[in-house]
């Protein structure tokens, strides 16, 4: 297994057991049903292509970094 494995595999975890919620006859982890709670300022999520040169883990420290100072 190599380290990208592990986002693969804790996502089939997630689903089996969300599969198995729903067969239980309740909601999913994480499901918000009402509208009203339907909202996650905090969750930001963004795309970028970055060379091959550039370290990614310090460009994604760098990019929380400016967030979190934009507030």
């Amino acid at each position: 297994m190599v380290s990208s494995d592990k986002a693969i595999v804790a996502a089939r975890k997630q689903i089996l057991q969300a599969i198995k919620e729903v067969q239980e006859g309740k909601d999913p982890t994480h499901v918000v049903r009402d509208p009203k709670l339907n909202k996650f300022p905090h969750l930001v999520v963004t795309s970028e292509v970055i060379s091959s040169t550039v370290n990614w883990k310090d460009h994604t420290r760098k990019a929380e970094e400016q967030l979190k100072a934009k507030g």
